[in-house]
């Protein structure tokens, strides 16, 4: 099994992204590169232009070309890995952190597909590797699991093991969240 190392940025852009339209799906880039045991994981991007529903997100093509150019004129040595998105729970059907066949007819060959399967948090967790290479843990009011592939030629995905550092020391706090400072105190 290869490896996907994603970094505190990316992973923080990955949560939020995922609970910001909770109940319906996001989309993003994954923005690093690739080594010989797997990939590196700098940014997580996401894709503002995106259609998004309950149960399917659509990108667009054009964003995917601009942020290409863009990463190759900031001479970061760094590129689009993949994308990720997330599956949503929703009435009866419960959040999956693998990717559809949608998913993996969309991906280009080599591409790093990231389903960030999200649920309503019923106890608060911290965050672990699973038996299966994902990685699960709470945020919030949020359970979030976070499975990757790679699309191989010919369109079959092998199972990624997902590694951040920050996520696997995170213990997330629950309903400790601080007063909400009045205009005052922000202007101070």
């Amino acid at each position: 099994m290869k490896d996907l190392y994603i970094s505190t940025d990316a992973f923080w852009s990955l949560a939020l992204a995922t609970i910001e339209v909770f109940r319906k799906e996001c989309f993003g880039f994954l923005v690093g590169y690739e080594t010989s045991d797997g990939w590196i994981v700098q940014r997580a991007v996401p894709h503002q232009t995106a259609k998004r529903s309950h149960l399917w997100v659509e990108p667009q093509a054009l964003p995917r070309r601009r942020i290409e150019k863009a990463l190759h004129s900031l001479a970061l040595g760094e590129k689009i890995v993949g994308w990720f998105h997330s599956h949503p729970e929703s009435s009866g059907r419960p959040a999956q952190a693998t990717p559809s066949e949608e998913d993996v007819a969309f991906s280009e060959e080599h591409d790093v597909i990231l389903v960030l399967a999200i649920r309503s948090q019923r106890k608060n967790v911290g965050w672990s590797q699973n038996h299966d290479g994902s990685i699960s843990g709470s945020i919030g009011d949020y359970h979030v699991i976070l499975g990757a592939f790679a699309k191989k030629r010919g369109g079959e995905v092998d199972r990624l093991r997902v590694h951040c550092a920050y996520a696997h020391g995170f213990k997330p706090l629950r309903h400790s969240y601080p007063k909400a400072l009045d205009e005052e105190q922000m202007v101070a």
